[in-house]
């Protein structure tokens, strides 16, 4: 076994996994990426990262996205520890690849590190290509530069969003919002949030919907 998907047709599928981790030492930082075509790419956007101060019983990675695979190409899970000698990846843990049937998207990576400070911020400056399964088949609907999707017709969109905090403060809290029209809703089923007590080196927060 393999543990591979392998595309067979081109195609935008979404993929997803999600890892138990026992015994993880709290002093390591863990990478969990779906990769493509054996490729293990923090920079494809289907990459979390998890660092210290984790739970040394139990944890759990995630990493969700849509990406575009040639037939022939296959996906992939990876993980990755700094120093940890010993640890198990559970049986209680997922895989899975679904292709679309709509063309209608983009699956974009950040350029660059944006510095933040208190209070809400946009994410902006992603790309759309120059790694394998990036892309964006409406040019006019997803504004790279500013972060903005403008849906191209009317209709029933998956969205997601996985992102990379590093140096974060363990005495405040983050939230993680997917906006509609730039209404900062935390009540709209689109939002993450999360508190005091976690890693100051590396960490991860994802929303999907």
């Amino acid at each position: 076994k393999t543990g591979r998907f392998t595309a067979d047709t081109d195609g935008y599928y979404l993929c997803s996994t999600q890892i138990r981790l026992d015994g993880a030492s709290p002093q390591a930082y863990f990478r969990l990426i779906i990769g493509i075509s054996g490729r293990r790419d923090v920079n494809n956007g289907l990459h979390v990262i998890d660092g210290n101060r984790g739970s040394s019983n139990y944890r759990t990675l995630s990493v969700s996205g849509n990406l575009h695979l040639k037939k022939g190409q296959y996906a992939s899970v990876f993980i990755f520890n700094s120093k940890d000698p010993k640890f198990t990846i559970q049986s209680e843990s997922g895989f899975s690849c679904h292709r679309f049937y709509s063309s209608v998207g983009f699956h974009a990576d950040k350029i660059d590190n944006q510095h933040s400070g208190m209070g809400w911020a946009t994410i902006n400056h992603w790309r759309t290509a120059s790694s394998p399964g990036l892309y964006n088949t409406v040019k006019t609907a997803f504004n790279g530069g500013n972060g903005i999707f403008t849906s191209p017709s009317q209709g029933v969109y998956y969205c997601f969003a996985n992102i990379r905090i590093d140096s974060a403060s363990d005495d405040g809290y983050f939230r993680l919002l997917l906006t509609i029209n730039g209404q900062r809703d935390v009540y709209n089923g689109l939002q993450a949030i999360t508190g005091d007590g976690g890693s100051t080196n590396y960490r991860s927060m994802g929303v999907a919907g």
